[in-house]
């Protein structure tokens, strides 16, 4: 166990950065998921440094994907656009993929991961634009358009195995079996 007491607060804005994601990134591995959203919501709230936001945007926004709580991602969505640290070009590509899978959650039949997927490619965030391709497969072959969803998963596939990105590969193999599901399906 962490004896967080020992960790203090820092004046020095990069330990401190490290020691919030440190908090976030253990309670996120102990899946003491509304601790992390407590913690995201905190620190988005008076973030001066972009690491924060976007550390905080990333575990907060996975914390309340797994608690299915759709109104706390647009709220740290919201509060990360409104914090007062600037943003980089990873940040404003992180908000368009979350925009689309907080679209999608809200049963928009057309979520913008088009979007969200031009972004990505513009900033060069591969490991986020195959997670992207990913979701939006998911989300293609949960509406029974698989022929559309094929090759976002190869090409999600290829960045994952280049990045040995394990858990994510298990995610994207479960996606290729309901991918092969519902085309012997149709």
């Amino acid at each position: 166990m962490v004896d967080w007491a020992a960790l203090k607060p820092s004046a020095d804005v990069q330990v401190e950065s490290c020691r919030i994601y440190a908090k976030e990134v253990v309670a996120m591995t102990e899946r003491r998921y509304n601790e992390v959203l407590r913690i995201a919501r905190e620190e988005l709230a008076t973030a001066q440094n972009s690491a924060v936001v976007e550390q905080s945007l990333e575990l907060g926004s996975a914390a309340a994907e797994q608690l299915g709580m759709v109104d706390e991602l647009a709220e740290l969505l919201q509060l990360a656009e409104d914090a007062p640290a600037a943003l980089p070009n990873s940040s404003i590509a992180q908000r368009a993929r979350l925009r689309a899978k907080l679209s999608a959650l809200r049963g928009n039949d057309e979520p913008p991961f088009a979007q969200a997927v031009a972004v990505l490619r513009e900033t060069g965030e591969r490991f986020w634009l195959a997670a992207t391709l990913l979701e939006q497969a998911e989300r293609l072959i949960a509406r029974a358009r698989a022929d559309e969803a094929a090759p976002l998963l190869a090409e999600a596939r290829e960045t994952f195995e280049r990045l040995r990105a394990t858990p994510w590969l298990e995610r994207l193999e479960r996606a290729e079996y309901a991918l092969d599901a519902a085309r012997v399906l149709a």
